[in-house]
């Protein structure tokens, strides 16, 4: 009987027929919620945004990246004018030189910006919309690797038939000795 009731390090009873079928029923269920043609394509969506989004992500970063050239580039740039200036006498007919201001490429830079963040976070919005639903179904895991969790989830099913038919096989062993037992009392 202490077989049966045989806990592992998590504490799950592994020889525990209610245990293995509540097991098996997970896993069948959850892999027939993603192999449904409906749920593939939720899936492939998702995992499609998570690499638009690191597209968008790199983007936004390159262009914070040339947003800091420019500026660090004007201010020297206007540095060395400033320098060259204080020289020239306008007087005796020199021209100053006008300072530099990428003020349009600033604002350029910051319109994609925003624009790259907007789409960004329409493809977290549906991502998210996505896993909402999957956690629906039961599932609360990482979708990105949900369908190649599907063989994880067969696995588990096959191991729960094999767990199921000892369980059956020990049973009727106990049933066995418990009937022996009582009978030899008559002996």
């Amino acid at each position: 009987q202490s077989w049966f009731a045989y806990e592992d390090e998590e504490g799950r009873k592994l020889n525990d027929k209610t245990f293995v079928e509540s097991q098996k029923k997970r896993s069948e269920e959850l892999l027939k919620s993603i192999t449904t043609e409906k749920n593939k394509k939720k899936l492939a969506t998702y995992t499609a945004n998570i690499n638009e989004i690191r597209v968008l992500e790199s983007k936004v970063t390159a262009l914070d990246t040339l947003s800091e050239e420019l500026t660090e580039t004007q201010n020297a740039f206007n540095q060395d004018i400033e320098e060259n200036n204080k020289t020239l006498d306008e007087s005796k007919g020199f021209k100053k030189i006008p300072q530099i201001d990428f003020k349009l490429q600033n604002e350029a830079i910051a319109h994609d910006k925003w624009k790259l963040l907007e789409q960004k976070k329409e493809k977290e919005e549906q991502n998210q919309t996505i896993k909402s639903e999957f956690e629906q179904e039961g599932f609360t895991g990482d979708l990105s690797s949900l369908l190649d969790n599907a063989k994880t989830y067969q696995s588990n099913i096959q191991w729960a038939e094999k767990q199921l038919e000892a369980i059956a096989k020990q049973e009727t062993a106990l049933t066995n000795a418990l009937t022996e037992r009582e009978g030899l009392g008559e002996k």
